[in-house]
């Protein structure tokens, strides 16, 4: 290990906000809803993180869940992985919303780490739940109204074709 900093992967992901996804990042910033949002996260993650890939659903209408899985079998840059990609999304969560309050919760698949505590310090009084069947965050409903505060259809028709671009590209090498 290159650090004894056992919640590297939460710190890190903290600080990866919308902005320092480039691209996908202003295409889903400038998005009219969330769900749009997310249509996008999902299809351009690979120009972002080629071992992740983002899950949406919409549920029942109480709630609505973004998943993240990761294509790994060693379970420490698995864990390292999952971290960052729900720290990230916990910070983009916040700047799109302004705060914390449309996070209902956040689950993850491994068990609880011996260092729990740094996690309710990174995700506030979001309610954590551990050992769970996939890797969530849920959002409350209200949310995909909030987004339109951000809501510039020509920047993310924009934004949105040069993450195809980058996506062709490297199809192609």
């Amino acid at each position: 290990a290159l650090t004894n900093e056992p919640a590297l992967g939460l710190f890190y992901g903290q600080r990866l906000n919308i902005a320092t996804h480039g691209l996908l990042g202003f295409a889903v910033m400038s998005s009219p809803s969330l769900e749009k949002a997310a249509e996008l996260a999902m299809k351009y993650i690979q120009i972002r993180n080629q071992l992740v890939s983002i899950s949406f659903d919409k549920g029942d209408g109480k709630e609505v869940a973004i998943s993240f899985d990761v294509n790994l079998q060693a379970d420490a840059l698995y864990r390292f992985e999952i971290e960052t990609s729900m720290s990230s999304l916990y910070s983009i969560c916040l700047d799109l919303f302004g705060d914390s309050s449309s996070v209902k919760a956040i689950h993850f698949r491994f068990d609880k780490p011996q260092n729990s505590a740094v996690y309710q310090q990174v995700f506030g009084d979001v309610a954590l739940e551990f050992s769970q069947p996939a890797n969530k965050l849920f959002i409350q409903p209200e949310a995909f109204i909030a987004i339109g505060r951000t809501n510039n259809p020509a920047l993310m028709q924009i934004a949105e074709q040069q993450c195809q671009n980058i996506l062709q590209r490297a199809a192609n090498s």
